[in-house]
């Protein structure tokens, strides 16, 4: 790295100040599901995180439900607090497939890390997949 680069990240960092960590376990969520109807014991977890995808959180939706399986899944949703519809849209999905989708909503953006931890952190299955909204 050359000193006007290292000068660069040096002021960057004086500007954004020292780092904030938010543990998983303090980010409060509210948890939009359909208890009554939801798989209780799932084989498989899977965890997508959103903010602001409004315009392709449909295709991740399309996927999800095209996907044949002969064993329980569940769909966690972490909703980041979304500016646009996303939310709406999540709810839309949610409604269509209540045996296995929980929205993970939070009243303020966390970031992608604090998200995606806390909705791991809620997963039930024994496994777990990963696809980003």
């Amino acid at each position: 790295m050359n000193e006007a680069q290292e000068a660069f990240l040096g002021e960057v960092r004086r500007l954004l100040g020292p780092p904030v960590y938010i543990k998983p376990e303090e980010v409060p969520f509210v948890e939009i599901s359909d208890p009554d109807r939801l798989c209780q014991s799932p084989l498989v977890s899977v965890v997508c995180i959103t903010y602001n995808h409004a315009k392709y959180i449909g295709k991740t939706f399309q996927g999800f439900e095209e996907q044949i399986t002969n064993f329980p899944v569940e769909i966690i949703i972490g909703e980041d607090c979304s500016t646009d519809n996303t939310l709406e849209l999540c709810k839309a999905f949610q409604i269509r497939t209540p045996e296995k989708t929980r929205i993970l909503s939070w009243r303020n953006n966390v970031g992608a890390s604090s998200n995606f931890l806390r909705s791991l952190r809620q997963c039930r299955g024994k496994y777990i997949a990963v696809c980003e909204g």
